[in-house]
């Protein structure tokens, strides 16, 4: 069961100035105020990338294998 909610055909969930995002059917991504917690997503396991696409427009963030949701999801309070 996906932990993300669905919204304009995105899965979403907003958290702590951050939104995760089912970006992909094979990625998730997190977008927001990341700037705090850089050193915890790059533990685990995201890159960061300044040109990845959100309601159509390019914004930066950081994306992530679809497996390390669960992973997201517990860190961000979301289980």
């Amino acid at each position: 069961m996906s932990n993300l909610l669905e919204i304009n055909n995105q899965e979403v969930v907003a958290k702590a100035n951050c939104t995760l995002v089912a970006y992909s059917t094979k990625s998730v991504a997190v977008f927001g105020d990341t700037q705090p917690i850089i050193n915890q997503l790059k533990e685990m396991g995201g890159s960061f990338n300044s040109r990845l696409t959100l309601n159509g427009k390019k914004v930066e963030g950081w994306i992530f294998p679809k497996s390390k949701e669960p992973r997201l999801a517990y860190y961000f309070g979301l289980d």
